[in-house]
């Protein structure tokens, strides 16, 4: 009789683990089955947004801005005000018309005057508000570049967390600026692992 069919199965299973006693620590590290009871789903969540990170360049961040700017221009040229100050004017208008129809002096005058009053409020308001506004008015708050606020808040971050780090490495080689959103990922990825 040999030597293993004797011995029990959960003797062969005692000596295979003595065996590889040293490798299955660092092998259950990286299961995808046996994750950590620190591995809430927030937390994976949070670091596959950090993971998926899209940057945005300038000129694509720009790009954008400009088109939201077009849309914006396409769509309020004349607000409430500006059509309140024509209809007004168009009052005032019918009223200096009665007013000479009628031959009323105090009349024609109350109209002219309510006229130019909107005319004026009219043009005001229409050449104070600009036609082309701002470029930096119409950025995402995610789009904004990163002030140095941030970025030193990244970089305690970065040194708190290594799995930040190695993450955020890769962002400072890029061309796209770290802009307010990688901030937000990374402070999402922060209050996942603390709770």
């Amino acid at each position: 009789m040999s030597l293993t069919a004797s011995r029990t199965p959960s003797a062969l299973d005692a000596d295979l683990d003595a065996g590889r006693g040293d490798e299955l620590p660092a092998l259950s590290r990286f299961s995808l089955y046996a994750l950590p009871a620190s591995e809430t789903s927030a937390t994976i969540h949070a670091r596959r947004a950090l993971m998926s990170r899209k940057g945005v360049t300038v000129e694509e961040a720009a790009r954008r801005a400009r088109e939201r700017r077009r849309e914006a221009g396409k769509m309020r040229r004349m607000d409430r005000a500006a059509w309140l100050f024509v209809v007004v004017g168009t009052c005032g208008g019918a009223l200096a018309w009665r007013g000479s129809a009628l031959s009323s002096q105090t009349m024609l005058l109350a109209g002219y005057g309510l006229l130019a009053i909107a005319l004026v409020a009219l043009l005001a308001r229409v050449t104070r508000t600009p036609a082309r506004s701002p470029l930096d008015a119409f950025y995402l708050p995610d789009e904004l570049p990163a002030t140095a606020e941030d970025i030193a808040l990244l970089r305690r971050l970065s040194s708190e967390d290594p799995e930040l780090e190695v993450v955020t490495n890769a962002w400072w080689r890029n061309q796209a600026p770290i802009r307010k959103s990688d901030i937000r990922l990374a402070l999402d990825l922060r209050r996942a692992k603390l709770g």
